[in-house]
């Protein structure tokens, strides 16, 4: 027999919270878990994350403040029964992705070639190339040993440019200097240049 008793409305909530790519946080864990208790949820994101920003070396993530009444106003616009925000029983507020909250990832430098004259030494002069985390990529001098050149050139691939400046300052040839040691004063220049690397 049908029943005449009324459909009850379903059970809705607005998790207005940020989405992390990787990671259990946010809404990545509110709307399976809301759902799984029978109640429809919706999502209004505050931001997108990379990740957690929790037990990562880093992450970058874009604010979405700025388009939260647009996405609010759209959703709105759709049937009551299709609408993310029809209603909703309850909101729940979790991290939100405003920029007081989240400080923003530093913007990635652009890489530099720089090519810096040596002075006392058989080399003329290095060539060299730093990534945005101020780590060596390439490096090459013009003159000198060849071998010598070399060596310390591919050893300094992939490196920290600050740990190679207490590595190779200092180490004497002729003339006070030497090779590694023009490298050193060069990577030295080239980061005073750049500024401060901001860790992310």
């Amino acid at each position: 027999m049908p029943s005449n008793e009324p459909i009850a409305a379903p059970k809705r909530l607005l998790t207005i919270q940020d989405i992390s790519c990787v990671g259990q946080c946010s809404a990545t864990v509110a709307l399976p878990l809301v759902s799984a208790c029978g109640v429809e949820c919706a999502a209004l994101p505050s931001a997108v994350l990379s990740n957690h920003t929790g037990g990562f070396p880093s992450w970058t993530f874009r604010d979405l403040t700025p388009d939260m009444a647009g996405i609010t106003a759209s959703a709105s616009s759709a049937p009551s029964r299709c609408s993310p925000t029809a209603s909703p029983e309850a909101p729940a507020c979790g991290a939100r992705g405003a920029g007081a909250r989240i400080a923003p990832s530093p913007q990635p430098r652009e890489k530099s070639m720089p090519t810096y004259p040596n002075t006392g030494t058989c080399s003329k002069s290095v060539t060299f190339e730093l990534d945005d985390d101020g780590v060596v990529t390439s490096c090459s001098f013009q003159g000198g040993c060849p071998g010598n050149t070399a060596g310390v050139a591919r050893l300094a691939v992939g490196r920290k440019a600050t740990d190679l400046v207490g590595i190779l300052k200092g180490v004497p040839c002729r003339n006070g200097t030497s090779c590694p040691d023009q490298f050193a004063r060069a990577l030295e220049s080239e980061l005073a240049k750049r500024g401060p690397v901001v860790a992310p």
